[in-house]
């Protein structure tokens, strides 16, 4: 059995914080250049802005020593109001996040590469999404403000590993739970770790989360491994479902 150098990586990429344009970037991670679409209805975070280049910042400053962060994204319409001075809060967002060492792992499969995630969390492998949103019963009555409670593995599939969360925050005097679903995967060997987040409102918001991440995952992986030449396009519907 091969012993992997890489679980330092792997906690790295389970250990994160809390949270433009819709077209496609290209970012390079370890020598290996990485096409990133946003899943349809996010836009990312204008560097060119201050204020929003503070916001990347913040989040950087939030994964200093484990993660570099590649995007930050917001629901299209919740950031428009933000730049329109009508509001500072945020439902939905996301980040993109890959080891702050970065390497790429040719030849490990990521099937293999999911296994090993999977004896990270304290939780059993595929304890599944039904499973998952029960355990939502104990860690409400329990969390605290500031505290993030993993529900475990929810689901895997050929594209990645999703995992769930519980956050609690406090904003403006109010308490907020936030449900968040991480998918872990390789792209182009490259560990790389996408998060959602919304309000947590019932069952409701971990299926809507797990959804989203599939979808986004599935074509994430595709795209890469088209561009790179392991796959041939598939025809269809274009990216963005229209």
């Amino acid at each position: 059995m091969r012993s992997f150098a890489y679980r330092s990586v792997l906690v790295a990429l389970i250990l994160l914080g809390g949270p433009g344009s819709l077209h496609a970037a290209n970012i390079t991670v370890a020598g290996r250049t990485l096409s990133i679409d946003l899943p349809p209805s996010y836009c990312a975070l204008d560097r060119g802005d201050p204020a929003e280049d503070e916001m990347f910042r913040i989040m950087e400053r939030i994964q200093a020593g484990m993660n570099r962060v590649l995007v930050v994204f917001y629901d299209c319409a919740e950031l428009a109001r933000m730049r329109r001075g009508e509001s500072n809060t945020f439902d939905r967002y996301g980040q993109i996040l890959t080891p702050i060492k970065e390497q790429a792992y040719p030849g490990i499969t990521r099937e293999v590469y999911f296994a090993e995630l999977a004896k990270v969390f304290d939780r059993a492998f595929a304890i599944g999404a039904r499973l998952g949103q029960e355990s939502i019963g104990e860690v409400i009555p329990e969390i605290q403000i500031g505290e993030a409670r993993s529900l475990g593995v929810l689901e895997t599939d050929e594209a990645a590993l999703y995992a769930g969360m519980l956050e609690k925050i406090a904003f403006e005097g109010e308490e907020f739970t936030v449900a968040a679903v991480i998918s872990m995967t390789l792209v182009k060997d490259v560990p790389v770790s996408i998060n959602l987040y919304r309000p947590y409102e019932g069952d409701a918001s971990l299926d809507l989360l797990l959804m989203e991440q599939q979808r986004f995952l599935r074509r994430l992986v595709q795209e890469n491994e088209v561009l790179e030449g392991r796959l041939a396009p598939v025809p269809g519907p274009s990216a963005n479902g229209s």
